[in-house]
């Protein structure tokens, strides 16, 4: 082979990985937009009652299973604080639809309540609030979708 051919291939297999990744963004982008209004809905309409984690932990798992390399752990830990959430709520034997943190429905003994008040906690952690600022980020300068505003 020669040094020309060679050269030739590679340039070849370099811009079918960008593509690659091109597209992959695009997905991702795409997804995070579609997602973004999804959770605006939700977020209008839980004021009225109604599951709001389910549908919000839906919405993290799909961008999870769609973002880029670079976001994974970041996604990763936001969805796994929110699945923690809705895992206590559910143990706590409360409907999702009635779960307000400031207002637990009649029945929640204290150590659930206690409970429920530690794992929510723990999406305002450093952790999760970093995870959350660098998917934001990302959205705003890669994908154009802003999440504040």
């Amino acid at each position: 082979m020669t040094r020309r051919t060679a050269a030739a291939g590679a340039v070849l297999t370099l811009l079918a990985l960008l593509t690659g990744c091109a597209d992959e963004r695009e997905e991702y982008c795409e997804a995070l937009a579609e997602e973004k209004a999804t959770l605006n809905e939700l977020a209008e309409s839980s004021a009225d009652g109604g599951d709001v984690l389910t549908p919000t932990l839906e919405s993290f798992e799909e961008l999870r299973a769609v973002a880029p390399e670079e976001l994974q752990d970041e996604w990763e830990t936001l969805v796994v604080a929110y699945e923690a959430v809705v895992d206590a709520v559910e143990e706590a034997g409360i409907d999702p639809a009635e779960y307000r943190p400031d207002e637990l429905p009649e029945g929640v003994s204290e150590a659930e309540s206690e409970r429920l008040a530690a794992v929510a906690s723990k999406l305002l952690s450093p952790r999760v609030r970093e995870a959350t600022a660098g998917i934001e980020q990302h959205g705003r300068e890669v994908c154009d979708v802003s999440f504040t505003g």
